[in-house]
């Protein structure tokens, strides 16, 4: 099992729109040793929102978002 995160400085931009924020990051997952190949599935959440403030108005950037995924690696056991 293994647990991680930390913070992360988020460059955002959108047509005309740029912003820039701290956020964070957190992800958890099992690893998963088969001889010499290793599987990693986890999940992740990224919270990276802030505003842009213009000349007519506030415009929010919001890139938070959750993903899925795997990682495969091949390499001898780690023991």
């Amino acid at each position: 099992l293994f647990v991680g995160g930390g913070v992360q400085y988020q460059f955002m931009s959108f047509e005309d729109f740029q912003a820039s924020a701290p956020g964070f990051r957190a992800q958890v997952g099992y690893s998963m040793q088969f001889g010499n190949f290793n599987l990693q599935p986890y999940g992740a959440f990224r919270y990276a929102k802030a505003t842009d403030s213009g000349d007519l108005t506030d415009f929010e950037l919001n890139y938070t978002g959750f993903q899925i995924g795997v990682i495969l690696s091949f390499h001898p056991a780690v023991k």
